[in-house]
């Protein structure tokens, strides 16, 4: 049966006879109307935009039933929290009115009628947020309105517990997958302890910023020891359990020395203040070093490995964290403990907590915003500009475009704004975090940013076991033969890649700074094989690259303790006095919690994070929403399309195998889990 309303590719070569070149003419003539860029933020004139969502752009019927759903999942979440912290609050109101009424004699202002009133309208105006989102785009639910409806004062947790209420209706995420019931008698969640805080750099929700340490001057993406110890007033053998001696410089030599350097989030000084406050209160940005070593001999209490192929025995272990970039910045280990200022080790938790904040800030502006959606949106404008929509290259990468600008779109208007979803939630002020995007895009480069180059240059090919470069790299073979044999179909030789002018059009307008902006990209594709490479990578950035930042925000982002987007109290010292993590005894002095969110901050992260984690409206490989209607008309293509369907299949099975293995299974890679394009 053939395609349905999917034209016959030609390229321009074929379409010989006048009319037809004329209707090709025409119809890129009127696109070219339709898709136009824009560079109309402040602090982001690297990054160009489309110029509002064209026509056939729109989300379709279908994504907006998934919105809906989801929705009302965040509504009935949302609206149940306001039920009880209007019921804490009334009834601690009720505590007071009792107290003075017996001893001070007073009156208290306390209008117990009004305070429910004002809750049902809370709650009313939740659901009808959600009901309106539904036409205006899915991020629509998270404009500050929502936020604003949160005004109870019993906000300030009191104790961990606080943020695990939050999540009262929702699927308990992956990260809090052990129950409390089944931690041993002074065990600490798995989201807190060590082994998974060296897990997530390599299979969170962000597993872009780990490179190797090397010894020597290094121009790539490695860091060099020199460079870090001049900013690190640290010791050679760091006081780690289970290390036995071990010296930085020995872990250096074996290529087993990695670090997390958020050097970025501190800037070039031009732009001030990159911290902000939310609601009176002030918000710090962190920019810690977090140095982990790759043991081969896991201590007690780490997973044994984290894959069971062979030579993956190991894992990664954290062994230092300084709390700022410069010498004499506060570096603590998992063992420090000074006596009476911190006889619980709090610090190292709250260490730990200050460079997964420092990644969700990165996460969210550099490696989710930055680095897949926005190069994307630079995709689709040019290839609707600039490929007919008979071209095959078109009808190749389309399903891969679908809904980006549109929901780039959204992003301008609810997320990156000031006020907005970022500006609530991420520690950085807006204007600091859009300088972060654009200062981001300055130093990206194309080339640099292959499956096959990337882990290269940040040193982890050497790690035995990563579960993201592991699973990942099955993907982009797969898509990389699935392309070159697409390519071949249409392109007979070489001369026909290098002699097609559409082709060629494109290729200038993605790598021009007036238009797409894409540094590094190719500026010229003259061979078969290169063309393939680059088509490939875009459809890996759309598909599997977005899925590892956007799908794993829920799971390994969904509780507060562990991972927030802000902080709120200044890096501790090694004098800093800290007590106990429960606050119900106003006299002790600082608590962890000093530095977590209030919970109305929490609950809307929690909201945030579910809606983006919760959507994917297709599967990688799998353009027909109707299976009895292939989607190339070309029955050489549908061939190919099969084959790479297939491929994928044989992916699953293999991840799933490695997944029984792992101490937390590896989802976002799982090809039932890609969405071919970026649509949340």
């Amino acid at each position: 049966m053939p395609a349905m309303n999917v034209p016959a590719p030609t390229l321009p070569s074929q379409d010989t006879e006048a009319h037809l070149k004329e209707a090709r003419a025409l119809q890129l003539r009127l696109s070219r109307t339709a898709y136009n860029y824009v560079r109309s933020y402040p602090n982001l004139e690297a990054v160009p935009m489309c110029a509002g969502v064209p026509p056939g752009e729109e989300f379709s019927d279908a994504y907006n039933a998934l919105v809906a759903r989801t929705n009302a999942e965040i509504a009935e979440n949302f609206a149940g929290n306001v039920r009880r912290l209007a019921k804490q609050e009334i009834e601690e109101d009720i505590k007071k009115l009792v107290v003075d009424s017996l001893f001070n004699s007073g009156k208290v202002n306390l209008d117990l009628f009004q305070l429910e009133q004002d809750v049902q309208k809370m709650i009313e105006g939740i659901f009808a947020a959600a009901a309106e989102a539904v036409q205006e785009g899915p991020t629509a639910i998270l404009k500050s309105t929502l936020f604003d409806m949160m005004r109870l004062d019993c906000l300030q947790a009191k104790k961990e517990d606080d943020y695990k209420s939050l999540i009262d209706t929702l699927p308990t995420p992956q990260m809090m997958a052990v129950d409390d019931e089944d931690l041993k008698p002074g065990e600490v969640r798995q989201c807190e302890q060590d082994w998974f805080f060296g897990y997530l750099q390599v299979a969170g929700f962000n597993t872009t910023n780990l490179r190797r340490v090397v010894d020597g001057a290094t121009d790539g993406k490695l860091l060099a020891w020199s460079d870090l110890k001049a900013k690190m007033e640290i010791s050679d053998t760091l006081p780690v359990p289970g290390l036995g001696g071990l010296t930085l410089a020995k872990m250096i030599s074996d290529n087993n020395l990695y670090a997390c350097d958020y050097a970025a989030l501190i800037g070039d000084g031009n732009l001030e203040p990159k911290e902000s406050c939310l609601h009176g209160m002030h918000r710090y940005l962190p920019s810690p070093i977090a140095l982990f070593y790759w043991n081969k001999s896991p201590p007690e209490g780490y997973p044994s490995s984290y894959g069971s192929e062979e030579g993956q025995v190991g894992v990664l272990q954290p062994i230092a964290i300084q709390l700022g970039q410069t010498r004499g910045s506060a570096i603590f280990s998992p063992d420090d403990a000074f006596g009476a200022n911190d006889a619980g080790h709090l610090k190292w938790k709250i260490a730990k907590y200050f460079v997964n904040v420092a990644c969700a800030i990165q996460h969210e502006s550099v490696a989710h915003l930055g680095d897949c959606h926005l190069i994307m949106e630079a995709v689709a404008i040019a290839t609707h500009r600039q490929l007919a929509k008979t071209h095959p290259l078109f009808q190749l990468l389309e399903p891969h475009l679908r809904f980006t600008i549109s929901i780039n779109d959204g992003a301008s208007h609810n997320l990156i704004v000031p006020g907005g979803v970022v500006a609530a939630n991420v520690g950085a002020n807006i204007d600091w975090t859009l300088q972060m995007v654009n200062d981001a895009r300055k130093a990206w480069r194309w080339e640099e940013n292959s499956p096959e180059t990337i882990f290269f240059l940040r040193g982890t090919d050497k790690l035995a076991a990563y579960p993201f470069r592991d699973d990942t790299l099955l993907l982009w073979k797969a898509i990389k033969d699935f392309v070159t044999g697409y390519v071949a179909i249409y392109y007979v030789d070489d001369a026909a890649v290098s002699s097609d002018p559409e082709l060629k059009a494109w290729v200038r307008e993605l790598g021009s700074p007036q238009y797409g902006n894409l540094p590094g990209f190719p500026e010229a594709l003259n061979t078969r094989e290169k063309l393939a490479e680059v088509v490939a990578q875009m459809i890996y950035t759309a598909g599997p690259l977005h899925a590892s930042v956007n799908y794993g925000q829920y799971p390994f982002a969904g509780f507060a303790p562990s991972v927030a987007a802000a902080i709120y109290k200044a890096a501790p010292t090694r004098e800093d006095s800290i007590d106990a993590i429960d606050r119900t005894d106003p006299a002790k002095t600082v608590t962890c919690l000093d530095w977590l969110p209030p919970l109305d901050v929490a609950l809307y992260t929690v909201s945030f994070v579910y809606l983006l984690s919760s959507i994917q409206f297709d599967v990688l490989g799998h353009y027909a929403s109707n299976p009895q209607h292939p989607h190339f008309a070309d029955r050489h293509a549908q061939k190919a399309l099969e084959a790479f369907q297939a491929t994928l299949a044989q992916a699953e099975v293999t991840i799933r195998q490695r997944n029984l293995e792992r101490p937390i299974p590896y989802l976002f890679q799982l090809p039932s889990r890609v969405p071919n394009s970026i649509s949340i």
